[in-house]
Formats: structure tokens, sequence, C-alpha cells
């Protein structure tokens, strides 16, 4: 596919350690007994050189014969995989909660190569509308059996809702974890679940409305939370970023507003070694076209507001930050090579900061039928999964990719 000759990233031409990217698979993601499996990319964490992507909807499909129509074995009963550093995959067995109604939220790499998990307890997974969660558990995979599943409280009178929490974090024996919840009438608000020296505990942060909620350990800070809601200062009552810490009984310590009454509701939020990411969606229209354009503030954001950049100046609203080694972060973007905003054309792009400037890497046809994820393995690589839809074949299947960066020789994009 042509690239877009409009609104190319920002390609970086001073002198200096230069990197560039290779793709090195392409594979559908296949289990024990040469069955094919999609599963919805919610969880997608690597630990001990293996990589678990969990999630719902899922399907399974039977064994079948090259070039034949797919059969569904079973819908919604796989809670996930674990892909192994040669590429091969098993499935994962459902944790014994409600008769493996259930479906994983976050994870986090644990000790001996497992993850610790949250996963939402539901009678039924829907697809066209919110699922109904009702509580969510925690527990520990080591990659074949589970262990410390337990019942995380629950604030009374407050219904738990499924989408937009956080990641699972970790510092010392305190883990912490953020959902949003029905607090009052319609209103959405954010509970901190935290578990410390082996209790759970819970706690509403105050807020005017939430969209969705993040959260980090960054040194000299703490526990901090980034929640996404309707700036009630401000004319327009656009979306805003919010920062809460810990240290201050989660109250308010600052909020990002971007020039250009920009609105942040598509704010996603990463932070590793330090380093903080903040990147959005933003509509820019010129004397030729209206688009979307892809930005970003990368910095101590949880301090200061950091310049504003373009990562891809044309883009569909999909993408996703990758924490590298090093303090180093990628993008994994939907680049538009039209204008018709559609999301099954366009390219699959790898755009990286180097030199506080966005450098695309790599590119590809896009491949995927809906949302994708991906995320940072071994030293050098990000691995990308999605829906792939063979149409001939009635299939959907998890397509993973894996790329390769090197900067100057060194295999490791932190160098």
């Amino acid at each position: 596919m042509p690239p877009n000759s409009r609104h190319e990233p920002i390609i970086r031409d001073e002198a200096g350690p230069r990197c560039t990217a290779r793709e090195l698979s392409r594979t559908r993601l296949i289990v024990e007994g040469n069955r094919e499996v999609y599963i919805e990319p919610v969880v997608f964490v690597v630990s001990g050189g293996r990589a678990l992507l969990a999630g719902k909807p899922s399907y399974i499909f039977a064994k079948r014969q090259p070039g034949a129509m797919a059969e569904v074995e079973s819908r919604h009963a796989v809670f996930g995989a674990v892909i192994e550093a040669d590429g091969t995959a098993r499935t994962v067995s459902q944790p014994p909660v409600n008769d493996g109604k259930v479906t994983a939220v976050a994870a986090l790499a644990s000790d001996g190569g497992g993850w610790r998990m949250i996963f939402a307890e539901q009678d039924s997974i829907a697809t066209g509308s919110p699922p109904i969660v009702n509580a969510y558990w925690h527990g520990i995979y080591d990659g074949t059996r589970w262990s410390a599943i337990e019942r995380l409280p629950s604030p009374a009178g407050k219904p738990l809702l499924y989408f937009n929490s956080s990641d699972l974090t970790q510092s010392g024996d305190t883990i912490v974890w953020a959902a949003l919840a029905q607090v009052a009438g319609s209103r959405q608000g954010i509970v901190i679940f935290e578990k410390i020296a082996g209790s759970w505990s819970h706690h509403i942060v105050s807020t005017p409305f939430a969209s969705r909620v993040e959260l980090a350990h960054i040194p000299g800070i703490g526990f901090v939370l980034a929640g996404v809601h309707r700036d009630t200062t401000a004319a327009s009552h656009r979306s805003s970023v919010f920062f809460y810490p810990r240290r201050s009984n989660w109250e308010l310590h600052r909020k990002v507003t971007p020039t250009n009454n920009q609105d942040l509701g598509s704010a996603a939020l990463l932070f590793s070694e330090g380093t903080g990411t903040l990147s959005w969606m933003a509509r820019t229209a010129d004397a030729a076209d209206s688009r979307w354009e892809l930005k970003a503030m990368v910095g101590a954001i949880a301090d200061r507001d950091e310049s504003i950049l373009t990562v891809d100046r044309d883009a569909i609203p999909q993408f996703v930050p990758v924490a590298l080694p090093g303090g180093q972060v990628a993008w994994v973007t939907h680049h538009s090579t039209d204008s018709s905003d559609s999301t099954e054309t366009g390219e699959l792009r790898l755009v990286r900061l180097s030199d506080g400037t966005p450098e695309m890497l790599w590119r590809t046809a896009h491949p995927y039928l809906g949302p994708f994820t991906a995320t940072a393995y071994a030293t050098s690589d990000v691995l990308i999964t999605g829906p792939e839809l063979d149409k001939e074949r009635e299939l959907l299947v998890s397509l993973l990719i894996r790329v390769r960066i090197q900067c100057d020789g060194s295999t490791t994009p932190g160098d």
C-alpha cells in the first residue's frame, strides 16, 4: 500500500544514533491440538520471557485442514493463552470462580515468570453492551495453576464498571489497582483497591466524573492516580487529565490541559522508569483537509507540562504506547492513507521517540479488524496482537506480529 504523501511523521535527519526496525514474524495464535484462537486483547503482559494474552470475548476453533472452513469449538470458554519464547502457545485454565464466568482485566509480571492478575466475575460475556461486574478478584497464575485467589472488597451500593480500569501496580508489599464505579446516579467515579501486608481495602476518590483511569508508581512521588474527566473549571467542559498522588491521600495535585482547546478524552497514560507519556488524539483542520493527529507529552508529566509532540500527523483513533527498556517509548499507530477515516484501511506503524523527535521505524498494511495492543518483548522487540478476519474461511483469530528495533548496530533500543 503506498504511503500517504500528505502528512508523514517527522523523520529525524540530524547526526547521531539511528534506529531501524524489521518484522521478525507474523503468526496466528495456535494452541494445543493445533487449534486457532481469538482472544480479545485486554491483557498483554510479558513475564520471564513468556507473554500472557487474556480477555473476552474469546473463540477457539476446531483443528482443520489447510484451506478448510473454520468451525467454532467453543465461545468465551478460553480465559487466555501463554505464548512461549519459541512462539508456541497453550490455553490458560479458568480461575475457579463462578464456574469460569470470569474475564481478565489487568495483570502484572510476578516472580518466577508468572502473573499477578485482576479479573472480573460476570454472569455473561456481553458483546453489544457493557457487561455487569458482580465482583473483582485477584489471583496469581504461574503458567500452570492458580493461587492466592481472593475477592476484592466492593463499595456498597456503587455498581462496578468494566471498562477503562488501570494497570495493576506494585511497590514493595503494596499492590494498587483502580477501576470505575457508578458512585451517584449516573455519575462515574474512581475506586482505588489497595493491598497492604496481605489485606485489601478500597477508597473512592472525589472527582466530578471519570471516563478512564491509570495508576503508576513514580520514583520520588510514589503511587500516582491519573484520572480522565471533564474539567468543570473550563467553559467548554472538555476532558483533561488530573493527577492525584497517594501521599496526599489521593487529593488533586495538578491537571494537564493542552492548548488549542483540545479534548483529552482519548488519553492514554504510560509510566516507565520515572518517565511519563501522555498520548491523545486531536482533531486538526487546515486549508487542505481535516484529520486526526496523535499527540503526546513525554517527561515529568506528573509535575509539569512538557512540549507537545506530533507522533502521527494523519492517524485513525487507534494507538498503543509501549514502554521500551531504558525509559524509552514507542507507539504502535493506525495511520490513515486516505481521507475516509476507515478502520479497515491504512497502515500499522511503529514510531519511536528519538532525540525528542518521533521517528517512524516500520510500517505494514493494516492487518487488524478491530482494536489491537502491544508490549515490549525481550530487550529490543515489540509484540503486537489484534483480530485478523479470514472472511473466506469464516475465521476470527489473534494475529501476532513481532518487530525488532536495532539502533546503530545494537539490539537494545535504549542504547
